[in-house]
C-alpha cells in the first residue's frame, strides 16, 4: 500500500476520546501486537555474519537493542554494523494508542515525534511517549521535527505548529491532502501532497500557502539537502513523471524511465554522499548518483517500500508492506526477517546526544500501534 492509497484505506476511523496524558513506556503487550517472537532481526545474505557480533536480544523482549557497542565507538565505526530492531506495541487502553503511526521524525534520539491515524501527535523523551495532541476524525500524514517543536501535516491541507509543553495549533491553511514536509535554510516549510507540492511561508506573524509545483500525481515524500530538493511519487505506467527536483531555485520534472509497469516512489532519503535512494511499489529500489544518473532494482515484488532513512552513506533501511525491512550497505540491498508483521509506514534515523551512536525509529501498526527503536 502507498503512503497515497493510506488515504483511500481510511473510509472509517475509530474515534477513541481521552484527554492528553502520557503513554506507558514500555508500554504492555497487546493480546494481538503482531510481534513475531524469537525472531531476533535475523539478516539474510551478507549481512547475516555481521549480525552475531551485536549479541542484539530477540525482538520478543521489546524495547531498544544493544548493539554490542561501547559509548566510545565512533559513528563511522559502527556504519558498517546492522541495527537491531525491538518491536514495542502501544495496545489499546488508557493512555494508551490504537491507531497506526504513519510518520515519525526527530532532533535526536530524546526528541522523537510520530504521528497517525484519528490525529495522534505523539512525542518520546528517550523513555516515554506522551500523547501531545489528538485530534478526532482526522489523520496526520507527515511530521518535521525541530528543536522546539515539531511540524505536522496532514489530511485537506492541515497543517499544525506543535511544542512538547503547548500542545498544537491548526494553522489553518486548508487545501490538498499533505503527506510529507520539509524545511529549507530560509525557514520555507515544503509540503508534498496527493496534487504537488505546496511552499508554505510566514509573513508579518501569517502563514500561506502556494502551490509551486501542481501536479496530476500523489507526491508522497521529500528530501532536502545541501540547497536541493526531491519529491518522489507518481502513478503506475510508462515513462510517468515520478520525480520533482528543485534546484537553483528553480523545478524541474524528471521522468526516471520508461520501463512499463512501475509504480510509485513512496520514500526518499538523502545520502551524506549526495546520493538520493527512493523506494516504492512492487519491491522496487532507486539511487540517483550526485551527477544526476538513476540506477534501479525492480524484482517485481507483491510488497510496496513504504519509507527509507539512513545514518551514513553506507548504512540504510528501508521499511513497508507486512513489517518487511532491508538494508542498504552502500552498493546493494539485503532484505531481512521483520520484528513484526503488521505495515511499517516510516523510519527515522537519529542519533543519541551523548555517544553519537545511531537510533532507528520505525512506525506502523494496523489494529494496534507498532514502533521499533533499533541501535
Amino acid at each position: 500500500m502507498t503512503r497515497s492509497r493510506i488515504l483511500a484505506a481510511l473510509a472509517a476511523v475509530v474515534i477513541v476520546a481521552a484527554c492528553p496524558e502520557t503513554i506507558l513506556g514500555p508500554p504492555e503487550e497487546a493480546a494481538d501486537t503482531g510481534v513475531q517472537p524469537a525472531v531476533d532481526g535475523a539478516v539474510a545474505g551478507p549481512d547475516a555474519a555481521d549480525q552475531s557480533q551485536d549479541g542484539g536480544t530477540s525482538a520478543a523482549d521489546g524495547g531498544a537493542q544493544d548493539t554490542g557497542l561501547d559509548a566510545g565507538t565512533s559513528a563511522g565505526d559502527a556504519a558498517s554494523l546492522p541495527i537491531n530492531f525491538g518491536a514495542m506495541t502501544l495496545s489499546a487502553g488508557k493512555g494508551q494508542v490504537n491507531q497506526p503511526l504513519y510518520a515519525v521524525h526527530g532532533t535526536a534520539a530524546d526528541d522523537v515525534w510520530a504521528v497517525g491515524a484519528n490525529g495522534y501527535v505523539l512525542h518520546y523523551d528517550g523513555t516515554q511517549w506522551t500523547e501531545i495532541y489528538r485530534n478526532p476524525g482526522n489523520n496526520n500524514y507527515g511530521v518535521l521535527a525541530e528543536t522546539g517543536g515539531a511540524f505536522v501535516v496532514g489530511r485537506s491541507g492541515l497543517v499544525l505548529s506543535c511544542t512538547v509543553a503547548g500542545g498544537c495549533s491548526d494553522l489553518g491553511l486548508g487545501g490538498q491532502n499533505l503527506l510529507a514536509v520539509v524545511r529549507d535554510a530560509d525557514r520555507n516549510l515544503w509540503a508534498a501532497g496527493t496534487t504537488g507540492i505546496s511552499l508554505i511561508s510566514q509573513s508579518g506573524g501569517s502563514w500561506s500557502a502556494s502551490s509551486v509545483f501542481p501536479t496530476v500525481m500523489p507526491v508522497n515524500a521529500l528530501a532536502l539537502a545541501g540547497g536541493e530538493l526531491f519529491g518522489v511519487g507518481g502513478p503506475s505506467g510508462a515513462a510517468s513523471l515520478r520525480v520533482a527536483h528543485r534546484a537553483n531555485q528553480s523545478w524541474t520534472a524528471e521522468s526516471t524511465d520508461t520501463a512499463s509497469g512501475q509504480g510509485q516512489l513512496n520514500g526518499a532519503w538523502m545520502s551524506p554522499d549526495g546520493a538520493l535512494l527512493a523506494v516504492g511499489d512492487k519491491g522496487e529500489t532507486a539511487r540517483r548518483a550526485p551527477g544526476g544518473r538513476w540506477t534501479f532494482e525492480r524484482p517485481r515484488e507483491t510488497f510496496s517500500w513504504l519509507s527509507v532513512s539512513g545514518d551514513a552513506a553506507d548504512r540504510a533501511y528501508a521499511v513497508g508492506d507486512g513489517g518487511l525491512m532491508a538494508r542498504w550497505n552502500g552498493t546493494s540491498w539485503s532484505t531481512f526477517a521483520p520484528p513484526v508483521i503488521t505495515p511499517l509506514y516510516s523510519i527515522w534515523a537519529g542519533r543519541e546526544r551523548s555517544s553519537g551512536r545511531a537510533v532507528y525509529f520505525a512506525v506502523g501498526g494496523s489494529a494496534s500501534t507498532v514502533i521499533l527503536i533499533g541501535q
